[in-house]
């Protein structure tokens, strides 16, 4: 047997190694083309633009000293509790009882004392004196649009019908009152509210029918004022224009809280 020549064994080997590397491409450019073909889109960022010579805010000592008492302030002052019922009455705060007495002195001196007592639950309800006595009416929002009582003396007994109408912020703005006694004529009075902020009647106008048709007009003043900003003084005073009369009403109330 002869020897087989080295450069055969050379030129094989050389085969060998050509088929391993196809081997190797072919495996490689398969795997390039089972990938996904993902496109990936690079949004350019707009550039940010300095503006130039832009005005420095000063602020002094004094106004941060400012804001930090004003934030102070609003934190501690208490928020006051109101409802339907309180301003009706034109009254805020947790009220307890109020108890209200009220003088009248005419032009010709005579003077007449009533006194009265009402209160508040402490959802802010209102609570009459005399609850069976009382009747009320109330519109959808919780305000009452209409109050009937009965009071009786030595002569007899008198119904007393008042229907209400009320303004934005909730407070009576139209008011009408009617006097009846279980004989005789019967007796209104309608009255047209000026108020301040506070719903405080400031002025009224009054037209009343029963003998005849009268016309006056009220003013009123507040003093006493307490910590919840409820007036335990009003002054009213009442001009009849037809009988040339002043009516002076004070009214003073004494008024518990609930704690």
């Amino acid at each position: 047997m002869k020897n087989q020549s080295p450069t055969k064994w050379i030129l094989i080997g050389l085969m060998a190694l050509i088929a391993v590397l196809l081997i190797v491409v072919i495996v490689e450019l398969s795997k390039l083309n089972s990938r996904p073909n993902v496109n990936t889109t690079i949004t350019p960022v707009a550039p940010i633009e300095l503006t130039q010579n832009e005005p420095e805010v000063q602020v002094t000592a004094e106004q941060v000293a400012d804001s930090i008492k004003a934030a102070e302030t609003a934190a501690q002052t208490p928020k006051i509790m109101t409802s339907p019922d309180l301003k009706w009455q034109r009254m805020q705060g947790p009220v307890k009882t109020v108890k209200e007495t009220k003088v009248t002195k005419e032009d010709y001196g005579d003077t007449q004392t009533e006194h009265s007592t009402f209160g508040f639950d402490r959802e802010g309800r209102y609570k009459p004196e005399f609850p069976l006595n009382e009747t009320y009416t109330r519109n959808k929002d919780g305000q009452v649009i209409k109050e009937v009582f009965v009071t009786s003396d030595q002569s007899g007994e008198y119904t007393h019908t008042m229907t209400y109408q009320y303004d934005d912020n909730g407070y009576v703005k139209y008011e009408c009152i009617l006097f009846k006694p279980d004989w005789g004529d019967t007796y209104t009075d309608y009255y047209n509210y000026t108020m301040n902020e506070k719903g405080w009647i400031v002025s009224a106008k009054v037209k009343s029918i029963g003998d005849g048709e009268f016309h006056a007009r009220l003013t009123f003043t507040y003093s006493n004022i307490d910590e919840y900003g409820n007036w335990r003084k009003c002054v009213m005073k009442q001009r009849i224009q037809e009988l040339d009369e002043t009516v002076v009403v004070t009214k003073t109330r004494k008024i518990t809280y609930w704690e």
